[in-house]
């Protein structure tokens, strides 16, 4: 599972699903009016404003667990990290009719007041659906979308840059996802209205061309990993419907279904399929998944969804595909073992001899270094999280002691005399702080047993230099490098 972090949240609403009522496609009703848009949204900002996210979330009759339950979250962090706070939400696009539901996008402008009585201000944007129960109009769906995002059923979206199209399929609704949520280098999902049926895509760069059979197994394996109950089936040839005439040169493309059984009531079950489509360094996952009986009474218009997926360029040189993405969204290349992000700022220099790689996640750039004995150092870079105003070392310690009970690590006790394991001033006037970790628990006997942690902070930046070493001549490596690391003013 841990190569592929950016599926986690669709495993996790797959379980959800499997204890939910079978969902299935509905006809099309009365659209929502204005006034009963307008009784939601004052309902919102009244059960927000109170800190009431339970009786906000028992407004809804959702059709898509999953999705609720992770906008509830949300906001109960929200409300977690405020002693008061005020809402005032808006219609910022819409409402449309999506198939069976009216679907409406809402501003909501927050002003939060935390404990010591400071303030702060917060916009957020909301995909909400509707559906008319006689008299009665019900929320079914809402998702978080990023404010500056506009993508609607009607377009298809679009990455040049990540060469792919999908979409502007009637009945569905496309949701873009947080980069730093989705942990790719570009995700989006696509809700079937009025099913449980999900579409997620996510884009992922690999080290080295992959092969789409061998990609989708271990996706499939990492649901297995989740969901106990699953059932994976073989893995199987899937060509994209506007190249099966005409294979394209250089891409490779498989599906595998992985089965959830029906429960104890009889229900049907739950199916997610991964399509994986693999262009030289580029890899496009579709994750397909939703109740079977939802699948088949929507397979029409699930088939109009995958028949919408293409490539934007198909003549691309195949090298060029994987670079020119990664350029698009991080930025940022290598001459020799030196590190140079133009749109950040940032330079670094890795361990002589040591092979340097660009690689994806949710963060606004990461780069690891492997030695020849298989020693790594990453450099990872964090833009400021939804819900703070900047970065500071007591958010860097958060984050700090979040890795080290995540990963068993505390300090070592023969503390080297280059790390101080507190906030200092670097040369570039930057705060910074450097620990060796010791690993107290490691999961196999190759797992390290020491790790070099060096932080150094700026308000809109967290750079995290991480790394291990094989022998003490590879650390003793790593521990030279870290002066290296600057960020332009």
């Amino acid at each position: 599972m841990a190569s592929f972090p950016h599926l986690r949240a669709g495993l996790a609403w797959l379980s959800l699903l499997a204890a939910a009522p079978a969902q299935e496609l509905v006809a099309e009703q009365e659209p929502a009016s204005a006034a009963d848009i307008e009784a939601v949204m004052a309902a919102f900002d009244e059960h927000v404003t109170r800190g009431d996210v339970a009786g906000y979330l028992a407004r809804f009759e959702p059709e898509n667990p999953g999705a609720v339950a992770v906008h509830g979250r949300h906001l109960e962090r929200l409300v977690a990290a405020s002693k008061r706070r005020t809402c005032a939400t808006h219609v910022h696009n819409g409402p449309y009719q999506i198939g069976p539901r009216t679907v409406v996008r809402l501003r909501h402008e927050l002003e939060l007041e935390a404990a010591d009585g400071t303030t702060r201000e917060l916009v957020e944007d909301t995909y909400l659906a509707l559906r008319r129960d006689g008299d009665r109009v019900v929320p079914t769906f809402a998702a978080e979308i990023p404010p500056d995002m506009n993508c609607v059923w009607t377009r298809t979206y679009q990455c040049p840059a990540c060469n792919y199209e999908l979409g502007g399929v009637e009945g569905w609704l496309c949701v873009p996802i947080r980069k730093e949520k989705a942990l790719s280098l570009e995700s989006a999902s696509f809700f079937l209205m009025g099913s449980d049926v999900i579409c997620e895509l996510h884009v992922q760069v690999q080290g080295a061309p992959t092969a789409a059979a061998d990609a989708a197994r271990k996706l499939a394996d990492a649901f297995a990993e989740v969901e106990p109950t699953a059932v994976v089936g073989p893995v199987r040839a899937w060509t994209p419907e506007r190249y099966r005439a005409a294979p394209l040169e250089g891409m490779d493309s498989a599906q595998v279904d992985v089965q959830l059984p029906s429960d104890t009531a009889g229900r049907g079950g739950r199916r997610a399929t991964f399509h994986v489509v693999t262009f030289g360094g580029l890899q496009h996952v579709l994750m397909l998944r939703g109740s079977e009986d939802a699948l088949r009474a929507g397979r029409a218009r699930v088939a109009g969804l995958l028949n919408s997926y293409g490539l934007v360029e198909g003549s691309r040189e195949i090298v060029e595909a994987a670079k020119k993405a990664v350029g698009h969204h991080v930025g940022g290349s290598f001459e020799g073992a030196r590190y140079q992000n133009q749109r950040y700022g940032v330079t670094f220099s890795g361990p002589d001899g040591w092979r340097p790689q660009n690689r994806v996640g949710g963060s606004s750039f990461r780069v690891r270094w492997t030695g020849p004995d298989g020693s790594q150092v990453w450099l990872v870079a964090y833009g400021v999280p939804t819900g703070i105003d900047a970065w500071t070392r007591e958010t860097a310690d958060r984050w700090v002691d979040w890795h080290c009970k995540k990963f068993a690590l505390a300090p070592a006790s023969d503390q080297p005399e280059a790390l101080t394991n507190s906030w200092h001033e670097s040369a570039d006037g930057a705060a910074q702080r450097s620990s060796l970790l010791l690993c107290n628990r490691p999961k196999t006997p190759t797992t390290p047993k020491r790790r070099v942690l060096h932080v150094q902070v700026h308000e809109d930046l967290l750079l995290i230099v991480d790394g291990f070493g094989r022998d003490a001549q590879a650390e003793r490596a790593i521990l030279a490098a870290l002066p290296s690391l600057r960020r332009a003013r």
